[in-house]
C-alpha cells in the first residue's frame, strides 16, 4: 500500500497476526511512509475455512507519533507475534485501536 498523504511507499515497522471478527487470520502491520513520515496500520485478512469471510485489506489511521511508538513497543514485546491465539497486550491494544481508527482505504480481494 502507498501513503494516502503523499503516495510514498509504506515500509513495515512491526507486525502481528490475530483473528478478524470473522475468525479468519488477520495480519496487522505498523507501517511508515519513507517520504513524509506518516504512520498507519495496514490489515490483511485471509478468508479461510468453512465459515470464511471475504479476504481483503484495509489502511487505518493516520497514527500520531506517540500512538505509533506505543504500538511498535507493544508489538516488539509480543511473545508470539505470528500466533492468532496470543492474547498479550499488543494483540488486545491493536484490536481496540483498529476499531477506533478511520478507514482510509478498503478493498476486498479474491
Amino acid at each position: 500500500m502507498n501513503c494516502p498523504a503523499c503516495d510514498g511507499a509504506l515500509a513495515p515497522i512491526a507486525r502481528i497476526t490475530n483473528f478478524h471478527v470473522t475468525g479468519d487470520p488477520r495480519e496487522v502491520v505498523l507501517g511508515t511512509c519513507g517520504a513524509c513520515g506518516q504512520r498507519y496500520l495496514c490489515e490483511w485478512v485471509r478468508g479461510e475455512g468453512p465459515a470464511a469471510g471475504p479476504s481483503g485489506e484495509r489502511l487505518l489511521g493516520p497514527l500520531s507519533r506517540g500512538a505509533a511508538a506505543k504500538v511498535q513497543t507493544l508489538m516488539a514485546a509480543c511473545p508470539q507475534p505470528t500466533s492468532m491465539f496470543c492474547a498479550c497486550r499488543a494483540h488486545v491494544h491493536v484490536d481496540r485501536l483498529a476499531g477506533k481508527l478511520p478507514v482510509i482505504h478498503a478493498r476486498r480481494g479474491p
